[in-house]
């Protein structure tokens, strides 16, 4: 079974060193190539880094370097080594005059230039890292490893002397070989979760990577010696043009390049490692450039990496100066940007932890702004965000969000553009749930014109205005207790309305019960308003949702169980839906039904009647019908 492990590490290895250059989209000069290598190397001594990469020109794996392998493994377990002729039969072999595989007449392994996609090979390593865990990348290590290496060369951390390291950095530098490609960025979280002692490794290389692309040279962290600034070189196809400066480097590289680079830079685990340096001289930058998308992942990388970072926690004048500078160019993203999705989605990724430094004076008249941006989705995203900075710093925020208040309440009295109407709804709903206690001197204002409106024929506008009243009774109880009466009448003609949509209905029920459990109007409105029980009673028999009836349950529960005696003395509530004829027909019966002998019939046509009155049980009316006919017809009537 080793035998087998280190035979696939050498065909692995072989495929790793026979990977031709990408195409087009995703070829540049990269950190790991060998002119930047080379130029590294000259530039300092001390920046002394894997030479594995350089032998790309080699299309196969040799009979050397497999045997190395494969004796390397009999010294350790004591076993004689396999041939790679008898496992692999299937995979072309040339002979060879070295020892192979199998000794004097072993064969080697020959893989063609550019035969296996990098989504293949990749997906292909990301699978073995799961199987074999930390030893993945030391057999492929290993299986690359030639007579006469260094084991500190190739390692890129100087202060190791693990072997197992330095194959693991030999393996993971002829992964970066030709840079960053989407099947690399897609297997590289895998790799790492599976293979956590090389997560340093693989941090190391890629973020020498991301910031090749993003900023013309290597990642460097605070502190760190500039050891390769001078020396970005960038060379045509032919490897033979002169050194550009960082700018032009990336000006030739794609947009394509940079928008994978930046997604790569979201989604890998970081942990450990400072990246402001490479926001600050790198991810910033983009965030004008001229590319939608590339402004859109520049934005979402800072949104989500930059609050992770140690020095956003910091309260020295350095580190303020830096959270400074980059909440301010995300507010003006989110404030200026000339496409309104990303103004939104920025907004909309300035959770809790930028709050702090949002509170600021200068970031709250901006944030102020966006409230009345011609989008109505950035509008929805600015709401919570000013909503949570009225409690860190209402001297700022409460004079902007009295002028938003007004203009709403403006809007929806006098606005007759339904589009309008609807948009101030939703922000109206949005801001009483963010802002609470802040907005309950506004709250009679506020309802004033929440009642009218809430009996809008637009359905959209009404449930959202029937949502503001409950929301209302939890912020203010007092200032709507002389309402009540109007609100309970509303929110049962809702709850009666046979037209009304489910949703409208589950919001009158959560609004019914925050003005019930606010207010203490308890037993009262079964006494008061005798059809509510029975609407709670057909709800619950004809309601299909469970949602809606656990809803009608938390109410029946809020408003609490009313004495028997004198929920007899309470009259029953004549139906509406009834038809005159059918109203004198129960009558009818009743007075029949009084008779000893045509009891069971009174009963039975009672029932029945009650089921033709009800029109949620209409699919059984026909069978009602031919019940009561057939009744008639055995009564001779």
């Amino acid at each position: 079974m080793l035998s087998y492990i280190w035979e696939l590490g050498v065909i692995f290895n072989g495929a790793l060193e026979s990977r031709a250059p990408p195409p087009p989209p995703w070829r540049y000069e990269n950190y790991y190539s060998e002119n930047a290598i080379s130029a590294r190397e000259m530039t300092s001594s001390a920046a002394k880094l894997s030479t594995t990469a350089r032998g790309a020109g080699a299309g196969g794996v040799t009979s050397k370097r497999a045997s190395n392998a494969i004796e390397a493994l009999s010294i350790s377990t004591g076993k004689g080594a396999s041939t790679s002729t008898e496992k692999h039969p299937s995979l072309p072999r040339k002979p060879s005059t070295r020892r192979g595989l199998g000794g004097k007449n072993g064969r080697a392994i020959v893989i063609t230039r550019g035969s296996v996609s990098d989504e293949v090979l990749f997906e292909a390593i990301a699978l073995l890292c799961t199987a074999l865990g930390v030893h993945a990348l030391k057999v492929l290590g290993i299986a690359g490893w030639k007579e006469g290496d260094d084991h500190g060369d190739g390692a890129g951390d100087k202060d190791t002397d693990d072997p197992d390291d330095v194959h693991r950095q030999a393996a993971t530098t002829k992964m970066f070989r030709f840079g960053l490609n989407p099947a690399l960025c897609a297997s590289l979280p895998h790799i790492a979760h599976n293979i956590s002692v090389s997560l340093k490794m693989l941090q190391e290389h890629l973020l020498n990577e991301i910031s090749t692309i993003l900023s013309g040279h290597g990642y460097h962290a605070p502190g760190a010696p500039d050891v390769d600034s001078k020396a970005i070189s960038s060379y045509d196809e032919k490897g033979a043009s002169p050194t550009m400066a960082p700018q032009a480097l990336k000006r030739a590289i794609s947009s394509a390049l940079i928008k994978l680079a930046l997604a790569c830079l979201q989604t890998f685990n970081w942990h450990g490692r400072v990246l402001t340096p490479l926001i600050q001289d790198g991810v910033l930058l983009y965030l004008d450039a001229k590319d939608r998308d590339v402004r859109m992942e520049a934005a979402l990388s800072i949104c989500k990496l930059f609050m992770l970072d140690p020095i956003a926690h910091h309260t020295s004048t350095a580190s303020v100066g830096v959270i400074n500078q980059v909440v301010g160019r995300l507010v003006r993203i989110g404030l200026a940007d000339p496409d309104p999705e990303i103004r939104a989605l920025v907004l909309g990724n300035l959770d809790e932890q930028y709050d702090k430094p949002l509170a600021q004076v200068e970031h709250i008249r901006a944030l102020c702004m966006a409230l009345n941006d011609e989008d109505a989705g950035v509008r929805m995203q600015a709401v919570p965000i000013v909503g949570r900075l009225a409690v860190r710093n209402p001297a700022n925020v409460m004079p902007g969000l009295r002028v938003e208040l007004i203009k709403i309440l403006t809007e929806l009295e006098y606005s007759t553009d339904s589009k309008a109407i609807l948009t101030t709804s939703e922000v109206l709903t949005s801001l009483l749930k963010c802002t609470e206690r802040l907005i309950k001197p506004y709250a009679p204002s506020l309802l004033r014109v929440c009642l009218p409106k809430a009996k809008s024929p637009l359905p959209y506008v009404s449930r959202r205005m029937i949502q503001c009243i409950g929301l209302l009774a939890e912020i203010a109880a007092d200032d709507i207790i002389p309402s009540l009466d109007e609100i309970m009448d509303l929110l049962i003609d809702v709850l009666q309305d046979p037209t009304a949509s489910a949703i409208k209905k589950d919001m009158a029920l959560v609004s019914l019960g925050q003005v019930c459990s606010n207010t203490a109007t308890v037993i009262d409105p079964y006494v008061k308003y005798p059809n509510i029980f029975p609407i709670f009673r057909r709800m619950l028999r004809s309601e299909t949702s469970d949602r809606t009836k656990r809803k009608v349950l938390q109410v029946m529960g809020i408003l609490g169980a009313i004495d028997p005696y004198i929920r007899q003395t309470i009259p029953e509530p004549e139906s509406a839906d009834k038809t005159p004829a059918a109203k004198a027909l129960q009558q009818s019966v009743k007075t029949v039904g009084s008779q000893p002998e045509t009891f069971y019939q009174s009963v039975v046509i009672q029932s029945l009647l009650s089921i033709l009155a009800d029109p949620s049980l209409v699919s059984n009316h026909p069978s009602v019908i031919e019940v009561l006919l057939a009744i008639f017809k055995t009564q001779g009537m």
